[in-house]
C-alpha cells in the first residue's frame, strides 16, 4: 500500500479526534465556547435580521404581506388591524379590506379616502358620517359608480355627485333619490352614455321628447322605457331602428376583427411551426 500523505494523515487525525467530541460543543466552537466574533453577534440578536426585535420583524413582514394582497389584512392580529400604516398598506392594495380594520380607522377620513379610491365599494364599509362626506363620496363614484348605492341620502340626491355616478356607471342612476330622478339635466347625463338608463327616470322625463331621443339614439331598446304616447312616435321609431342596425353593424365589425385575428394567430402559429420543421 502507497504511505498516506502528511496532509491527508493529519486530517483523517483530527477527524478521529472529533468523532469523541459532543455535537453540541463542536457546533458552539469547542469546549471554551463560540468561535471569535459569534458571542457579540448572539448579543445583537442572532443572525438574520440581527438587532431587530422579532415583533419588529413580524410587523415588517405582515407589511409585506399586506402590500402584495390587502385582503390578508383579516388574517392580522387586532393590533396590526389598528395599526394605521399596515392598514393604509392594505387598502391601497385591496379597497375593500377596509372591512377588516379597527372601527377607529374605518372612521379616519383620509385613510378612507385611499380605500375608496382604490375600490369604490369601500364606502360600504366606511363609518356612516364619512358615507355623508361630499369629498369622500366623489372619490368613491369616480372609481365606481354603483358606489352611490352607499351613499348618505343627502349625496343620493345632490345633482352633481349622482351626474359624476352616472358618468361612469349609467345604471347607477337607479340608486339616486327621486329628487335626483327628476333632474333633467342628471338623465340626460346618464342616458346619453346608456340609453337603457332611461327606465329609472321619473315618468315625467320619461315622456320628455328630447331625453327619449337621445336615449333611443343611443340604445333603439330604450324606447320601450317611454311614456306610452311615445312608443309610437314615428320619428322615434325610425330612430329606434337606426341605433339597432348601428348596433348590429358595430357587432359584426367586431366579430369580423375578432375571426380575422384569429386567422393570423392560426397562420402564425401554423409558420412557426413549419419553420421548426424545416430545420
Amino acid at each position: 500500500r502507497r504511505p498516506m500523505p502528511a496532509l491527508l494523515f493529519g486530517i483523517a487525525a483530527s477527524a478521529r479526534a472529533r468523532r469523541g467530541v459532543p455535537k453540541a460543543v463542536r457546533l458552539r466552537g469547542g469546549p471554551s465556547g463560540p468561535p471569535a466574533g459569534a458571542a457579540s453577534a448572539l448579543a445583537a440578536g442572532g443572525t438574520g435580521g440581527a438587532g431587530a426585535d422579532p415583533a419588529e420583524r413580524g410587523r415588517e413582514e405582515q407589511l409585506r404581506a399586506v402590500a402584495e394582497n390587502g385582503y390578508a389584512l383579516e388574517g392580522l392580529s387586532a393590533d396590526l388591524r389598528a395599526d394605521p400604516e399596515v392598514v393604509r398598506t392594505a387598502v391601497a392594495n385591496a379597497g375593500s379590506a377596509l372591512q377588516y380594520a379597527a372601527p377607529a380607522l374605518r372612521s379616519d377620513r383620509e385613510l378612507v379616502k385611499v380605500a375608496v379610491a382604490q375600490d369604490g365599494y369601500a364606502l360600504s364599509y366606511a363609518a356612516e358620517a364619512l358615507q355623508g362626506d361630499r369629498e369622500v363620496v366623489e372619490a368613491a363614484v369616480a372609481q365606481t359608480g354603483f358606489a352611490l348605492q352607499f351613499a348618505a341620502p343627502a349625496l343620493r340626491s345632490d345633482p352633481e355627485v349622482v351626474k359624476a355616478a352616472v358618468l361612469d356607471s349609467p345604471h347607477a342612476l337607479q340608486h339616486a333619490s327621486e329628487t335626483a330622478l327628476a333632474s333633467r339635466e342628471v338623465v340626460l347625463a346618464a342616458v346619453a352614455r346608456n340609453g337603457g338608463a332611461l327606465q329609472y327616470a321619473a315618468e315625467g322625463l320619461r315622456a320628455d321628447r328630447e331625453i327619449v331621443k337621445r336615449a333611443t339614439a343611443q340604445f333603439g331598446g330604450a324606447l320601450r322605457h317611454a311614456a306610452p304616447a311615445l312608443q309610437t312616435d314615428p320619428q322615434l321609431l325610425r330612430t329606434a331602428k337606426r341605433a339597432e342596425k348601428r348596433s348590429v353593424l358595430r357587432w359584426n365589425v367586431i366579430l369580423g376583427i375578432s375571426g380575422l385575428l384569429l386567422s393570423v394567430r392560426r397562420a402564425v402559429r401554423w409558420l412557426t411551426s413549419w419553420r421548426r420543421r424545416s430545420r
